[in-house]
């Protein structure tokens, strides 16, 4: 069975909440070296779904990944790295995993990476790149990255682009998108 084989296997059981199938299919998939088994099943190493949570367990199975260039295992790195679970604390790290997230295409580690530019975590404050980075992910229907231009955009363009925003946000279900559009709403 190949590893991608054994990947959807264990994301049908996962997603059957037959957990212990999910976890053996990974298990599977990762002798195998496959990089999108090996990110899951790190991930139920994190989360201690159907194993013992063990969060340094979890890392190692997510650099393996992170290694072949798996763009979620990259930006689990970049989590870990960003609160320190199973790992020190390396603000620098996290931007680091959470660029090669994002310039894999993947549109949370995108996210991650426009709150790095914004707030200046590992990285110099750059209001224009985390513009850059928030638009590419809400050109790929990222409901966060479409709530945060809302935001950022209220004052700047206008409250009817901020409305767009948030309602292109709250059809995703992104549920902070949802309170905003009540808000402007209720105030009319």
């Amino acid at each position: 069975m190949h590893d991608q084989e054994c990947f959807e296997k264990g994301s049908e059981r996962f997603k059957e909440g037959d957990l212990y199938g999910a976890i053996y299919y990974y298990r599977l998939g990762t002798r195998r070296k496959g990089s999108a088994c090996l990110n899951a099943l790190g991930y139920c190493y994190a989360e201690g779904k159907s194993v013992k949570r063990n969060l340094r367990k979890a890392n190692i199975l997510f650099e393996r990944a992170a290694e072949q260039g798996n763009p979620k295992a990259l930006r689990n790195l970049g989590l870990a790295y960003l609160q320190g679970l199973g790992v020190r604390k390396n603000k620098v790290k996290a931007f680091h995993y959470f660029l090669r997230s994002a310039e894999a295409g993947f549109d949370p580690g995108m996210v991650n990476l426009a709150n790095c530019y914004f707030y200046g975590i590992g990285v110099k404050k750059d209001r224009a790149k985390a513009m850059e980075w928030y638009e590419k992910a809400a050109d790929l229907h990222n409901p966060s990255a479409l709530c945060r231009l809302g935001l950022l955009n209220q004052e700047e363009l206008g409250e009817a682009k901020a409305v767009s925003y948030f309602r292109k946000a709250a059809e995703l279900g992104d549920v902070l998108a949802m309170h905003y559009l009540a808000e402007d709403y209720r105030r009319g």
